[in-house]
């Protein structure tokens, strides 16, 4: 009988988690806020760089700079999602996304209220 309790709690390690409607959800919805921080401020970031850079919105200048911003975005994302998944599987998946969801609802705030 200590072999069957032991095959079963073994089976029991082993099993994958069970994505159940409540789980999609929440990583349906931390999707769709990271697709809005990536295209919230498109519109405006153009205005935003040339007045840093007191030129047209129209300059050369100012459209490598958005696009330098833009692509570094993505850049980091691939660059630390790997970083985030260690952190995942040392603390567990709802701490890592808790403060991963923190930071992307206030890093858009921040860079809109930046003044330099």
């Amino acid at each position: 009988m200590a072999a069957a309790e032991m095959a079963s709690c073994e089976d029991a390690q082993h099993r994958k988690p069970r994505l159940n409607r409540k789980t999609l959800f929440v990583l349906g919805a931390m999707n769709l806020i990271d697709c809005i921080n990536v295209n919230l401020l498109t519109p405006y970031v153009d205005k935003m760089v040339s007045t840093y850079l007191n030129q047209s919105p129209q300059s050369p200048a100012v459209a490598h700079t958005v696009g330098m911003l833009i692509g570094l975005y993505s850049l980091c994302e691939v660059i630390f999602s790997p970083l985030w998944g260690t952190f995942a599987d040392k603390v567990g998946r709802k701490p890592a996304l808790l403060i991963g969801l923190g930071g992307s609802c206030i890093a858009p705030v921040m860079f809109g209220l930046g003044t330099s």
